[in-house]
């Protein structure tokens, strides 16, 4: 099998990138409701935006797209650092809007808790379970400003 070399993305001007972002969330918005089977049941629902779905509007890899936005890739030298700054500025924003569909409807339950995790993943929330709470027990850790180990210590019992 072939390497699947590393591909820069082609915008360089940050009117343009803008654009596709938009152009990106706009079909998504007027895509029509699909059926999918879920929760052992046919529903329909409305296809939120995704990582994925970002990069291949911008003709890059969901890799290359977390690459940009984690500052391990660089725009090229003919961009300048005002422009780069910018260009930062969208992929963030276009980053912003995905995470803020996928994580509230995922908290009203209208999107499957594993695909939630996994997209949460791709936009960087790779802390597990175990790390944030004990999913198997249902308990979360809770810190108190302002409480002492005393009370702590009581709320615990």
């Amino acid at each position: 099998m072939a390497d699947i070399k590393f591909v820069r993305m082609k915008f360089t001007n940050p009117t343009a990138l803008k654009e596709a972002c938009d152009a990106y969330f706009d079909a998504v918005e007027s895509a029509a409701p699909r059926e999918i089977y879920a929760r052992k049941q046919i529903v329909t629902i409305k296809l939120p935006p995704t990582p994925a779905g970002l990069a291949r509007a911008l003709g890059i890899t969901t890799s290359t797209l977390g690459k940009y936005l984690r500052g391990e890739v660089s725009f090229p030298d003919n961009v300048s650092k005002k422009t780069e700054a910018e260009l930062l500025r969208i992929l963030t924003d276009a980053r912003m809007r995905i995470e803020n569909e996928i994580t509230t409807r995922a908290l009203i339950g209208e999107l499957d808790n594993t695909v939630s995790r996994q997209v949460m993943g791709m936009l960087g929330y790779n802390k597990s379970m175990d790390e944030a709470g004990d999913e198997a027990n249902n308990t979360v850790k809770v810190i108190l400003q302002g409480a002492t180990a005393d009370d702590i210590e009581k709320w615990a019992r």
